[in-house]
């Protein structure tokens, strides 16, 4: 049977803490690359005043942990990948929120 799914990539989906930002995505040149969103805490019943957390982005990876590397196209070394094909990797947890604790920042 023919897989008749469609699927859409939605870049602009936020997922876990991203949901607190609240700078507009300009999609221009000028969109600022840091992000910071405001944490209140709550300690045995003591409020502590809320502060600023910087969010790190994709800019801010220098490397992945490979355990969490499934699969990638085109395989290291590989000197035969067919430039009409798109290369990728595959993470054991695909969801952006879930990877960020994998990340060397």
């Amino acid at each position: 049977m023919a897989d008749t799914t469609v699927r859409h990539f939605l870049p602009w989906v936020r997922h876990g803490t991203a949901n607190a930002i609240t700078t507009i995505d300009s999609l221009s040149r000028n969109q600022p690359a840091q992000v910071s969103i405001s944490a209140k805490i709550t300690l045995n019943a003591l409020d502590l005043p809320p502060t600023e957390l910087r969010l790190y982005g994709p800019g801010d990876v220098t490397a992945l942990d490979p355990s969490q590397i499934v699969r990638m196209e085109p395989r290291p070394h590989t000197t035969t990948f067919e430039s009409n094909l798109f290369p990728h990797i595959e993470f054991d947890r695909p969801a952006p929120s879930q990877i960020s604790w994998s990340v060397e920042l």
